[in-house]
């Protein structure tokens, strides 16, 4: 059994997810939900009650659009054990920082999209590819950091991110023999 990325889609007032128990496919941590064993965060209710939420230690993937639309939620926590993120995992989510740990090897296609709040996106050493639309409809965002580790980057990135005014792309010295 899978959870579908707009299966709590515009539930906005969505605060809680409990499971039960014994059920065989999911489960919930604070309000959270989770895959079975806690590997797989797959959604944040939209509403969560906090402005801040830490992904526990263990969790290895943020599934499809898992923060999508949680807008009250202005900071996220991400650690290192996680080294997946599902396509559109924090669009439009009201986070002020980039979470990313350089664990995240790809960020995916739509992963910040429309994060009104994110202003500067200092992408850590260790990413690899940023995909298409990743930070696009960013409207505030104004500095952009790319390190050397960086192979490949996506088209339309910062499509509609129109206050984008400092663009920083870190080069290795290459040598010459």
């Amino acid at each position: 059994m899978d959870v579908n990325s707009n299966a709590f889609g515009q539930c906005g007032n969505l605060s809680i997810i409990n499971v039960h128990p014994e059920n065989t496919h999911y489960s919930s941590v604070n309000g959270v939900l989770f895959n079975k064993d806690q590997t797989v965060l797959l959604r944040c209710p939209i509403n969560y009650a906090a402005p801040s939420y830490e992904i526990p230690y263990g969790v290895t993937a943020i599934g499809e659009g898992a923060f999508q639309d949680c807008s009250d939620l202005t900071e996220i926590i991400i650690p290192e054990s996680v080294t997946e993120m599902g396509i559109g995992a924090f669009t439009r989510c009201g986070i002020r920082q980039l979470p990313i740990p350089g664990s995240i090897k790809i960020i995916s296609h739509f992963a910040f999209y429309g994060c009104f709040n994110l202003v500067d996106a200092a992408i850590p050493d260790g990413v690899q590819r940023i995909e298409n639309y990743s930070f696009g409809n960013c409207r505030n965002l104004t500095q952009v950091t790319i390190p050397a580790s960086v192979e490949k980057i996506g088209g339309r990135v910062f499509s509609g991110s129109y206050r984008l005014e400092h663009f920083t792309l870190e080069i290795v010295h290459i040598h010459n023999f």
